[in-house]
């Protein structure tokens, strides 16, 4: 209802401002009333010392670009989270003698959309200055349709005409694509002067990529900063991972503390189930690793194949890694999905410093645990060696005299 209610009033008013082209006598009204300034609208501030309005200093509002931040306006309600709460401040009555009826507006800030409502409603009331990228130009503006949602529609300022433009960028596709680009490559300026428009910091490229990631990845402190302080989000569309897994992978040291600062996930994980500390470990990040921790990363966190950062660590050989995450009081027993520990893969891989450490440490010199799986593989093994009735006839040897049962089935027992 909130949004039907601001919807009509948004659209009277663009009628109404539509009508001073043609209506004379109520263009004359505005005129007397000291609105409107030849094509302009002037903004008016109270003089409480004569008590009327009088004209400001600010420069007035032409009247198309009124129209079109109206025209726009009107469009955008109809998107989800825009409108929080639209109602008059007092109750509505017929015999109401004010002409002014005050309302409230509180616009969500949960997408793009709402964050462009709200740089027209400031351009409109005349509380910001600057100039929006909606006013008046010979650019589209794209629309999303209730009915058909993947019908791309875009509609031409000053006309209301539909066009095929598939081949043409709205205002919003080309500020987009400006504030990937400086992000990117590192921009400060530009990434904050672009930001200062309506312009969502959560857009992404045609691969996928926010700025955010694209500033995280290539290490662009500053950049980061004022992306996150515009409300970027840390977590990456698709299947990518976190920001905080790509800095603490690659290491970028201020940028993980910047993020862990901002509230990001310390224990998020990935689609394959890993975490920034696995992360960092596994590329030798030391610093980070400490960081994580001191931040209370869980360290026995694992992922999906029941890999830990030790786990991680060990097998790639990275000895000072191992011996942090020892003293912090690491699982050195905890196998991954092959029933192997840290100490095994250490010892698969030849890292004699490492293995030494867990050894040293407690960890059980043969490395391996049997698990499910390696249970299952072992009987399907067997299933395809010895046939289901040969194999059946030998476990019931084994069962019924057991001390035939290492005989029954020879040397084929692993060891």
């Amino acid at each position: 209802m909130r949004n039907v209610l601001l919807f009509c009033m948004l659209k009277s008013l663009q009628d109404q401002l539509e009508a001073l082209e043609s209506n004379a006598a109520m263009c004359e009204r505005a005129r007397t009333m000291g609105l409107v300034e030849g094509t302009s609208y002037l903004f008016l501030q109270w003089n409480s010392t004569l008590k009327k309005h009088e004209k400001a200093t600010q420069e007035p509002l032409e009247h198309k670009t009124a129209i079109e931040i109206v025209r726009q306006l009107v469009l955008l309600t109809a998107y989800p989270n825009v409108v929080g709460r639209f109602h008059a401040t007092r109750r509505l009555s017929d015999n109401m003698e004010s002409e002014i009826i005050p309302f409230t507006l509180v616009l969500q800030n949960r997408s793009a959309e709402s964050q462009r409502v709200h740089a027209l409603f400031s351009r409109l009331a005349r509380s910001d200055d600057r100039e929006p990228d909606c006013q008046v130009r010979n650019t589209f503006i794209h629309v999303a349709s209730p009915m058909a949602p993947d019908e791309d529609k875009r509609f031409l300022p000053g006309t209301g005409s539909r066009r095929d433009s598939a081949k043409m960028l709205s205002v919003w596709d080309v500020s987009e694509q400006d504030l990937v680009s400086a992000a990117k490559e590192g921009r400060v300026s530009e990434v904050e002067k672009i930001l200062r428009r309506p312009q969502s910091p959560n857009v992404t490229d045609e691969y996928g990529e926010t700025p955010l990631g694209h500033a995280v990845c290539a290490g662009h402190l500053e950049v980061v900063r004022v992306l996150l302080k515009a409300w970027a989000h840390t977590d990456r569309p698709g299947r990518m991972s976190p920001c905080l897994h790509a800095a603490s992978e690659l290491g970028h040291l201020d940028i993980v503390r910047l993020l862990l600062e901002k509230k990001s996930d310390k224990n998020a994980q990935d689609r394959v189930g890993s975490t920034a500390l696995t992360r960092a470990a596994t590329a030798g990040q030391l610093e980070i690793v400490r960081l994580l921790v001191s931040a209370r990363a869980d360290i026995d966190k694992f992922d999906r194949l029941n890999g830990t950062a030790l786990k991680y660590a060990a097998s790639k050989g990275h000895a000072q890694i191992v011996r942090f995450l020892l003293s912090k009081k690491a699982d050195i027993s905890t196998a991954d999905w092959l029933g192997m520990t840290a100490v095994r893969w250490a010892s698969c891989r030849g890292h004699t410093e490492a293995r030494q450490l867990l050894v040293d440490a407690g960890a059980d010199e043969s490395g391996y645990v049997p698990t499910r799986f390696v249970m299952c593989v072992f009987l399907i093994f067997l299933l395809c060696t010895y046939g289901f009735s040969s194999l059946l006839r030998r476990l019931l040897v084994a069962a019924v005299v057991p001390s035939l049962g290492e005989s029954a089935f020879g040397d084929t027992c692993p060891g």
